[in-house]
């Protein structure tokens, strides 16, 4: 398990009488990129909530990063960076603030955080949206700024929930 950055072993969840997710198992090692694909209602997303901590433990047994989903949710929550299906941003906040609030969230050091949202903002090619609020934006915009946001605390593990609706052809090649 140690090779392992994500282990789940007997994952069951159900909404009331239905079984949403049913008895999964699998790993992902260090490094790999690793997809669930599926038709919709397949339980995807369901299975991104409960493993990002956002559903409570039913049955089986996840650890990610180290850490046991079940009794150390905090700390699986501090490995991890989640781009959402939906988009999350403030509307009234700049593309350079949402990234510093983020980084403010996770107590990272100011000097740290600065250069953070500066090495993202050229990542996804945003350097000269900085100031823009975030309504000004285009979709396609507003999905690189998600992920650059999930990037932001360097996670061990990154969730991508749909990552590139919305993207561009060049951009989801690069993303």
């Amino acid at each position: 398990m140690e090779d392992n950055i994500i282990y789940v072993d007997g994952l069951e969840y159900f909404f009331g009488d239905v079984k949403a997710v049913d008895n999964i198992s699998f790993t992902v090692r260090k490094g790999e990129n690793f997809s669930f694909l599926g038709p919709n209602g397949a339980g995807k997303s369901t299975l991104i909530n409960f493993l990002t901590t956002l559903l409570p433990m039913e049955k089986g047994s996840v650890n990610i990063a180290g850490h046991d989903l079940k009794t150390e949710p905090e700390k699986v929550r501090e490995s991890i960076g989640i781009v959402f299906q939906e988009l999350t941003l403030d509307r009234n906040m700049t593309v350079r603030e949402i990234l510093e609030y983020h980084g403010k969230l996770y107590s990272m050091p100011k000097t740290a955080r600065q250069a953070r949202v500066d090495e993202l903002l050229d990542l996804v090619e945003l350097e000269g949206k900085r100031d823009t609020l975030t309504r000004h934006l285009s979709g396609g915009i507003k999905r690189r700024l998600e992920i650059a946001r999930g990037l932001m605390t360097q996670p061990k593990v990154l969730f991508m929930d749909e990552p590139i609706l919305g993207l561009d052809l060049q951009t989801r090649i690069r993303i």
